[in-house]
């Protein structure tokens, strides 16, 4: 399972390539927690086309299972906000919820976002907005290798 937060399914209706081609990748492992969902509502519902944008929304999340929350997801809240604000590292409660859906099932996130939920300890981050690394170049055989030398 892997976690959406708002920002990467924002640009998944925005028919962002990259995005795109990362989320059809791992579309039957994805999921977006609820928290993500109220949010796109929200933006549909403020938009300047909100039955277009409600359409496109219901459609994504139609597509997607939602994780709801549960138990485990309101403790790691707690938790994660109690040491955020100790530690002077406050962000809003709308993340901290998407990374407790996360923390709490052991999951990444997939997120543009990494500088505030870079600051919650153990969660597992994929940043979807960053170029992916490099596909390690297949090695070739030392038998191989000796064969093409010259002499």
């Amino acid at each position: 399972m892997i976690l959406l937060d708002t920002d990467v399914c924002v640009e998944i209706l925005r028919h962002n390539p990259r995005i795109l081609a990362r989320f059809r990748a791992v579309q039957q492992e994805a999921r977006i927690p609820f928290m993500t969902a109220a949010e796109l509502l929200y933006g549909a519902e403020k938009s300047d086309d909100p039955d277009r944008n409600r359409e496109q929304v219901e459609e994504l999340l139609g597509s997607v299972d939602i994780v709801e929350s549960d138990e485990n997801t309101i403790r790691t809240f707690g938790y994660v906000k109690a040491y955020l604000v100790r530690a002077g590292l406050a962000i809003p409660d709308a993340d901290i919820l998407v990374a407790a859906a996360a923390l709490s099932r052991s999951c990444p996130l997939a997120t543009g976002n990494a500088r505030h939920f870079s600051r919650i300890w153990g969660l597992q981050l994929q940043n979807w907005f960053e170029a992916p690394p490099p596909a390690p170049r297949p090695r070739t055989a030392p038998s191989a290798r000796r064969a093409r030398r010259r002499p």
